[in-house]
């Protein structure tokens, strides 16, 4: 029997035990969590302590070089859509109609302003008059893929998505790119260009009608089917003329290069030019970068490959060269 001091001593220390149970560690990772800074740690959950502020809608990175910039230059962006324009010039954000008087009011707002770029996305030929007016007024503009844009407002951990939002992210997209302006095409390649677009338009319209005279059994339809062929048909014809005669009052540089190579007339031509304004401003390497359509693989530890890649709007130009336009 032990007496009442030394049941005392005994609870003291673990009834029995010497001592109180501890992990042994070894000497080199004892206190390691004590000698790592928290904030300073980006794959620990306890350093992101501004992560709650990031997760709002809208909210993207601040740091001293956009600050900077936003002193020095001013950069604006613009979300386009079918009837309004959304603009965003700092921390100020107006909207206008996507017409003639809307275009107008939007160059007069931002002259005073003398914005260094305006960035707006590609819309289907939505953006295009305002892309237009404002290059005729001296304001460079930097046409950017939406796809970029995109990944960019995801990067910034933008999740909402309203018209306001996207245009201060474009402001941002150009304040921290910057991306190259894309100049505007002359009178001349614009006129080529919407007539290459009609061309192919006919030319889809002729293939999704012969396709259907195949499957159709009644006479009368295959008759139908065959007068708006014809029709089609005749309108191509009319619109490959007008190529012809625009190349010819053009009389460029390019024009002779490409039709000066086996197998290069003008609808290859005309097409060409159009799809790849870009064509006698780049080098050899410059110009089949992005119009090649170079296979792109996975890392070499994946079995699997993926088929070549060639973007869209790269598509056009390839069928062209290969006969196909």
């Amino acid at each position: 029997m032990l007496s009442g001091s030394e049941v005392v001593a005994q609870d003291a220390v673990g009834r029995g035990r010497s001592s109180t149970p501890k992990v042994q560690q070894p000497a080199g990772e004892q206190d390691r969590r004590a000698t790592t800074n928290p904030v300073q740690t980006p794959d620990s959950r306890w350093g992101r302590t501004g992560e709650p502020e990031l997760r709002k809608a809208g909210v993207g990175p601040r740091t001293g070089r956009v600050r900077a910039m936003n002193q020095t230059t001013v950069v604006v962006g613009i979300d386009v859509a079918k009837d309004r324009l959304e603009v965003a010039a700092g921390n100020d954000t107006f909207s206008i109609g996507n017409d003639e008087q809307g275009l107008q009011q939007l160059v007069e707002r931002l002259r005073p302003l003398k914005p260094e770029l305006v960035v707006l996305e590609a819309s289907g030929g939505y953006e295009k008059a305002a892309w237009l007016a404002l290059w005729a007024a001296g304001i460079a503009v930097a046409r950017i893929n939406p796809r970029d844009a995109y990944h960019f407002a995801q990067a910034c951990r933008q999740l909402a998505k309203t018209d306001r939002l996207d245009a201060h992210g474009l402001r941002r997209f150009g304040e921290q790119l910057k991306p190259a302006p894309t100049p505007a095409p002359s009178a001349s390649d614009q006129e080529l260009q919407e007539l290459v677009r009609r061309r192919q338009q006919l030319v889809a319209m002729i293939t999704a009608e012969s396709n259907r005279r195949q499957q159709a059994s009644n006479p009368a339809i295959r008759n139908s089917i065959g007068r708006t062929v014809r029709g089609l048909q005749r309108e191509k014809t009319a619109i490959e003329h007008a190529i012809e005669r625009k190349l010819e009052q053009q009389s460029s540089k390019r024009v002779a290069l490409l039709e000066s190579m086996p197998g290069i007339g003008p609808v290859t031509s005309a097409v060409l030019i159009a799809r790849l304004p870009e064509l006698g401003l780049l080098s050899s390497r410059e110009i089949a970068a992005p119009g090649r359509g170079r296979p792109v693989y996975p890392p070499k530890r994946q079995v699997a490959r993926r088929k070549p890649h060639l973007r869209r709007s790269r598509r056009p130009a390839l069928r062209a060269v290969h006969g196909r336009a």
